[in-house]
């Protein structure tokens, strides 16, 4: 064989090996898994669905305390007024009342 061909031969091989290796080690393809992320976002949009129901529920509770708290405010007031505008009278008979429970 001449050497001109052992030439073309060994580089013919050296290329194919080269190339084979180079395609062996190059990092493979990663195709995505989206099913498990499509299960991940149906999940989370359950648990926001329930968060709002939450928070709706709390909102409410929020609103009748709120009721309460002004009930409570006009009957405070309501009391206040009673209660300075009675007579030193009625204010002597309410102590004497008082004084006579605490007493016993």
């Amino acid at each position: 064989m001449s050497t001109t061909i052992k030439l073309f031969v060994a580089c013919f091989i050296s290329a194919f090996i080269s190339i084979t290796l180079y395609s062996y080690l190059q990092p493979k393809e990663v195709v995505p898994d989206y099913q498990s992320l499509v299960d991940k976002i149906d999940s989370l949009n359950i648990e926001l669905d329930i968060l709002k129901l939450q928070k709706d529920s709390l909102h409410a509770v929020i609103d009748s305390s709120k009721v309460k708290v002004k009930v409570i405010e006009h009957w405070y007031e309501k009391e206040l007024t009673d209660i300075t505008n009675q007579s030193i009278a009625d204010d002597v008979v309410f102590f004497t009342e008082y004084l006579s429970e605490a007493n016993k």
